[in-house]
């Protein structure tokens, strides 16, 4: 699957795509969304994963403009919480399939990839 991947914190975004491309996915490795956007207008992915905490960027703006241009992508949150601004509660209401609370296992976001796959497809 082509799997576009929002993360401005490197290492994690370096550390899933290590999983990810593992299990066999192609990723595309974004720290700004409008980079992504960009590569979806031109090659939709499968899956996005966004993480909602960005900076100099708002991650739930990027999940809403995601489902308006892509209706049926499925969108996965991350978040490693803190305090302020936005939360995987505002992600889902902007669009987000799943969401998942840093830290999680790479098992974790590859089981649910699957599901959203087993879902889009069923």
């Amino acid at each position: 699957m082509r799997i576009v991947l929002v993360d401005d914190d490197q290492y994690v975004a370096d550390a899933l795509a290590y999983v990810l491309r593992d299990a066999g996915h192609e990723v595309s490795l974004f720290s700004a969304p409008a980079s992504a956007m960009a590569q979806m207008n031109a090659a939709p992915a499968d899956i996005v994963v966004s993480d909602v905490r960005l900076s100099g960027a708002d991650g739930i703006a990027f999940i809403r403009e995601v489902r308006g241009a892509f209706p049926k992508a499925p969108i996965i949150a991350i978040s490693g919480g803190g305090g302020g601004g936005e939360t995987l509660e505002d992600a889902r209401r902007a669009g987000a399939d799943v969401s998942l609370q840093k830290p999680f296992t790479g098992r974790t976001l590859l089981s649910e990839i699957e599901k959203l796959a087993a879902s889009r497809h069923g």
